[in-house]
């Protein structure tokens, strides 16, 4: 059985960004594979010209790749997906918000996710006063070029703080996040620290959205267990891909994943898991005039 073939996006040696084949993976069951696309000059020139990217050549074909790449694999590594003055936004604000939750400030339920689970709903950012960004309209504003049209789903959306008690198991979002109902829908991971070496990055397997969605849903607090996931994915390749700030890990709702196992987690890792639907009925609702 050969080895599988992992795309991801970076820049060409003729200065162009697209899709190319990575090296050999040589023997290594878990692998960070160095893919990357460097859309920061594509989002400066969408915003220098207010263009829709969709409507020329060159942005339809690379949706058309980078969606294939997810349909093969189930994820594609991105590198500078946010710019710096964007991460550090995001940290601000998630700093603001574990801080407000932690001093006991927000919705009873809301304070017990975020002290036990580390979640930090999006939608409930306004109950602890900060609900004064748009990040809906960042995150579908730099995944438009990448896979087109979405709609960021804030109730499904948070932030997460991981720490030595906080991991999360193996799971797939379309249970575990209950996703289900919004596919096709994809996780745009993105860490607000580096990730891989000293503090944990996910474990996803790659094709295994492929296998899950013929496995029946599971209960939305129910995963997978370690057991189970070494009998049905014995020779799948695991990747666990070391992110700097500003890169995201986008992946199927339907992938197996889990926090990347580490025996000393030094600190705290917040990340940013904003899922977005793909849906056309939920993205250009029926009866709705989107021109205005």
């Amino acid at each position: 059985m050969g080895a599988p073939r992992h795309w991801g996006w970076r820049a060409g040696s003729n200065g162009r960004a697209g899709l190319f084949p990575p090296p050999a993976l040589g023997e290594r069951r878990h692998r960070s594979l160095n893919l990357s696309l460097c859309v920061n000059d594509i989002f400066r020139e969408m915003v220098a010209r207010s263009v829709n990217p969709l409507t020329r050549g060159g942005f339809r074909r690379g949706v058309d790749c980078m969606n294939s790449a997810l349909a093969e694999n189930g994820y594609v590594i991105v590198r500078g997906f946010l710019e710096p003055g964007e991460i550090a936004a995001l940290q601000g604000l998630a700093a603001r918000a574990y801080a407000a939750v932690d001093a006991g400030q927000g919705p009873e339920f809301l304070v017990n996710n975020a002290r036990t689970q580390g979640g930090l709903c999006l939608a409930y950012l306004g109950k602890v006063g900060c609900g004064d960004f748009d990040i809906a309209d960042l995150i579908e504003r730099r995944a438009l070029p990448l896979i087109g049209s979405c709609r960021l789903i804030p109730e499904l959306s948070l932030f997460r703080r991981v720490k030595r008690k906080t991991r999360v198991g193996w799971h797939i979002d379309a249970d575990g996040a209950n996703t289900k109902g919004y596919d096709p829908c994809i996780n745009v991971w993105v860490p607000l620290v580096a990730v891989g070496k000293k503090l944990p990055s996910i474990e996803i397997i790659s094709g295994s959205h492929r296998i899950m969605r013929s496995v029946p849903l599971r209960p939305q607090s129910a995963g997978r267990s370690r057991v189970w996931v070494k009998r049905n994915f014995a020779f799948a390749h695991h990747e666990i891909p070391q992110l700097e700030l500003g890169d995201a890990l986008l992946f199927d709702h339907y992938a197996m994943h889990r926090t990347q196992p580490m025996r000393r987690v030094n600190g705290a890792r917040v990340s940013g898991e904003f899922r977005v639907t793909l849906h056309p009925l939920i993205i250009c609702p029926p009866g709705v005039d989107h021109r205005k």
